[in-house]
């Protein structure tokens, strides 16, 4: 099974979310991952399909994280991705 990289998430608002999620692992030894780089061997569409997610609930979902994440910088909070969870999952955003 392939997995979409990080930075290609990053890079095409895919929800955080989605990204870590089990259905985007790929067990691989540390020297084949880093000389994968940021090669993907999997659609955004399919891992879509595999996770059940659609395209409009995982550009939401990115779209809230990054508001979260700019407030606590424009705050002076420091940015922890346990935090950024946690009150995702309690607000009215969660789908």
């Amino acid at each position: 099974m392939t997995s979409l990289p990080l930075m290609h998430g990053y890079k095409n608002s895919v929800s955080p979310l989605l990204i870590g999620s089990v259905s985007n692992l790929q067990m691989l030894p540390w020297q084949d991952n880093v000389s994968k780089h940021s090669k993907s061997g999997i659609l955004l569409e399919e891992l879509l399909i595999r996770a059940n997610y659609t395209s409009d609930q995982s550009i939401k979902e990115f779209t809230t994280f990054l508001e979260m994440i700019n407030n606590d910088i424009r705050s002076g909070t420091v940015v922890s991705g346990a935090a950024l969870i946690e009150r995702f999952n309690e607000s009215k955003f969660r789908t």
